[in-house]
């Protein structure tokens, strides 16, 4: 084995390494890692690709006498759990593939273009650079699944919430799925938050589409039709409006969720975990204390209804509750209890008058 070939087997068994742990969710500080080295030397790139398509055709593989194929492709198409060994016989697939073709005229897909998966953890924040140099900013408690194909850009929101800012390609529509619910796109930046009962999509710039996903992600059945087109009942949400999707609301005619006008105020509020800040104008303490509690592992809980109604303004790092407190402290108005090391009581100082 040449020096050149050592290198790419090399490459080969990091690009396994790397995919192994992108299928379990990657952490902000790995992310980083993993695109630094993409980046470092273009025969990543390419490695992480024959593995994908490898992996992808494993699953198309279809029922053939084992005994028709050579080695290669019988060890391929056994069904494996995802180990290291799942994305080494990747490989193996690629040769499998084209046995099959030759013996029963089976074609393979088109090899998709990246599907990995990034998850954020509680109090983080991460920012990804896509393939296609879209953007992608994922809030705390956040997971997708990217998978970009020949003709459409797809991502699946599983968690959390994440905010998109697209790179123009009419040729392939970015569209984002959640809970039976699409956000389509061209080259715009928007919203989507995934909560118990609904879906969230804020426009801050350009215009998408909400539609049923079964919809947005249809393949093209005519010329005149894109992959990612919608089909069904669709909802046009322009820059500075917001819609909200409840789950089973379903999309008949007349039932089309309604598209609202949010002011730059609120637009702010709802993005400043981009820059791990908070911002607040006269809003209730109880909501202050939800947005504290969302973002850190100490808990702050209000103890009279009076204290929760109480106005609060200003701009916090999130992440610096204890600053916080001491601020609530030096206001004269609220008195702080430890109990535990992760919960914070908050009462009304006694004899502060209005």
């Amino acid at each position: 084995m040449n020096d050149e070939q050592a290198t790419l087997d090399r490459m080969t068994d990091e690009a396994a390494l790397w995919l192994i742990e992108a299928e379990e969710g990657l952490s902000p500080a790995r992310a980083r890692e993993f695109e630094q080295w993409r980046r470092a030397d273009a025969r990543h790139e390419a490695a992480l690709a024959r593995l994908q398509w490898g992996h992808a055709r494993l699953r198309e593989l279809p029922e053939v006498d084992a005994s028709l194929l050579p080695e290669a492709a019988r060890v391929a198409a056994r069904p494996r759990q995802r180990s290291a060994v799942w994305w080494g016989v990747a490989a193996a697939a690629c040769a499998a593939s084209v046995a099959l073709a030759l013996i029963t005229g089976w074609k393979p897909a088109a090899a998709p273009d990246y599907g990995l998966i990034y998850a954020c953890e509680t109090g983080g924040f991460q920012r990804v650079a896509l393939p296609d140099g879209s953007r992608l900013e994922l809030n705390e408690n956040s997971r997708v699944r990217v998978r970009f194909e020949a003709d459409l850009r797809r991502v699946e929101l599983q968690a959390g919430e994440a905010h998109f800012t697209v790179a123009k390609d009419a040729a392939r529509p970015f569209v984002v799925e959640v809970e039976g619910v699409a956000v389509r796109a061209v080259g715009t930046a928007f919203l989507v938050r995934k909560s118990a009962f609904s879906v969230d999509v804020l426009v801050t710039e350009g215009r998408v589409q909400v539609c049923e996903a079964a919809s947005a992600g249809a393949a093209a059945t005519t010329p005149e039709r894109s992959p990612g087109a919608p089909t069904g009942m669709v909802l046009e949400v322009t820059a500075g409006e917001q819609t909200r999707v409840t789950a089973g609301s379903g999309w008949a005619a007349g039932n089309l969720p309604r598209v609202e006008k949010v002011s730059r105020q609120v637009i702010r509020q709802t993005l400043d975990w981009q820059e791990r800040k908070l911002f607040f104008a006269d809003v209730p303490l109880r909501d202050v204390v939800q947005e504290f509690n969302r973002r850190n592992r100490l808990q702050l809980v209000i103890q009279d209804q009076e204290l929760a109604e109480r106005p609060v303004g200003g701009t916090f790092a999130s992440d610096n509750i204890e600053g916080f407190l001491r601020l609530l402290e030096g206001s004269g108005v609220v008195t702080t209890e430890r109990r535990g090391e992760w919960e914070v009581m908050l009462r009304a100082r006694t004899g502060v008058r209005e």
